[in-house]
């Protein structure tokens, strides 16, 4: 009996979810768990943020009077150390090493392990990461983990008249994603150039928060689940 090839899907976890004042050892056990859970069905390659702890090294460059470029270098040495973690808790299921570049992406999932990835490109973001590998992979659907539930028109911490969407078309994202990042000191869930590649590629994304992780279970596997949909 020949077996039926895995569904591809790319994983956006943002680096607070991993290490917030120190390592999140319980989260990272249940997302593990959640992966290994899946992995029979699914080919995850996973990407991590910075996080925290990049936002602490790179105030202290700041104050030492380093360029922005050199900012963007610590974010990409930082996410890749949260990726070591991420892959240290999933043990064997994992590659052993972060990818660097497409090149290894491609080399890592051939291996059918789970793929974890940190930064790649000064400059880019790793929401903008995570859509282009999922574009290059041919990957079936995205899943961006935040700290919010949705994708909102404002900052729903700030503005309680901020509107919920649940459901958005890819022309929908990229006009919401413009707006905000127009505004002076601007809330937007994922950045501009991360919206862009999602308009053009032809998998399925979704947002949902990345603190409940069986909503983000849910969302992997098509069920009815709590964030925006973009079609």
């Amino acid at each position: 009996m020949i077996a039926m090839p895995k569904k591809k899907v790319v994983i956006k976890l943002g680096g607070s979810f991993l290490f917030h004042g120190g390592p999140n050892t319980k989260y990272l056990k249940e997302i593990s768990e959640m992966v290994r859970r899946l992995s029979a069905k699914y080919q995850f390659t996973v990407i991590i943020g910075a996080g925290e702890t990049a936002k602490n090294y790179i105030e202290a460059a700041r104050m030492l009077g380093v360029n922005e470029s050199y900012f963007d270098l610590i974010g990409i040495d930082v996410a890749r150390l949260n990726a070591r973690l991420f892959i240290a808790s999933l043990g064997d299921l994992a590659y052993r090493e972060p990818c660097k570049n497409f090149e290894e992406v491609t080399a890592a999932e051939a291996t059918g392990k789970v793929v974890v990835v940190g930064g790649l490109v000064p400059g880019q973001t790793t929401d903008a990461v995570a859509a282009e590998i999922a574009e290059y992979l041919d990957a079936s659907r995205l899943v961006i983990a935040k700290d919010v539930d949705f994708i909102y028109s404002d900052d729903p911490a700030k503005n309680p008249n901020a509107v919920k969407y649940e459901k958005l078309s890819k022309d929908e994202l990229v006009d919401i994603i413009s707006k905000t990042k127009m505004r002076a000191k601007q809330y937007s869930v994922i950045d501009l150039v991360a919206s862009m590649i999602i308009h053009r590629a032809q998998f399925s994304t979704v947002i949902v928060n990345g603190a409940d992780v069986k909503n983000m279970e849910k969302a992997i596997i098509g069920d009815s689940f709590r964030g925006t949909r973009v079609v």
